[in-house]
């Protein structure tokens, strides 16, 4: 009987040590679509790299848990325990800093879905600044692919993002999305 439970025991073991190595294979995919300049965006805007820093900490604590008691020598796994959680602490702050919000494109004339990210620069000379809105066009579920970007020098940096934000836009002719008087080709 105590054979039985050890057995049992072994096989829940490994298959959390299973699915950790499952995530963490599907965070590997999401790294190289971001390198590959891909964005993953949640459906509510935001971008899937912030929201995986508390599955990224729990399926290394499951992965932990069980590898110690799967395991006769646990040096090796508290080892890659150790680097994986001080690569999760790392890249805390640069998460912070490259994360970006998404504005999801909604209208039931377009034929494809769409994102757009808008960032405001710095004009020479000016006392205002510029407006930039990058296009995002979905290819996969959460997974966008940049189309171009749009830049605006005008004076309406404020106008165009609180539009953005109240979802205060057209889509002219199903392919141009206009926010007050600029126009971005949704291409």
């Amino acid at each position: 009987m105590k054979l039985k439970t050890k057995g049992i025991k072994n096989n829940v073991y490994l298959f959390f040590i299973s699915l950790s190595v499952v995530y963490l294979t599907l965070r590997f995919v999401m790294l190289i679509l971001l390198s590959l300049k891909f964005a993953l965006i949640s459906p509510d805007g935001k971008e899937f790299i912030m929201g995986t820093l508390i599955p990224d900490f729990f399926f290394l604590t499951i992965y932990w848990i069980a590898s110690f008691l799967y395991f006769r020598n646990t040096k090796i796994q508290l080892i890659i325990s150790l680097v994986i959680f001080i690569v999760l602490v790392i890249s805390i702050l640069p998460r912070l800093y490259i994360a970006q919000e998404y504005h999801i494109i909604e209208d039931r004339n377009l034929k494809d879905d769409y994102a757009v990210s808008y960032h405001t620069y710095k004009i020479i000379g000016e006392k205002y600044r510029g407006n930039s809105v990058q296009v995002y066009k979905k290819v996969f579920p959460f997974t966008y692919k940049p189309q171009s970007e749009y830049k605006d020098s005008t004076d309406q940096a404020g106008d165009i993002m609180m539009e953005l934000y109240r979802k205060n836009y057209k889509i002219k002719d199903g392919n141009t999305l206009t926010i007050g008087d600029f126009e971005i080709p949704l291409k």
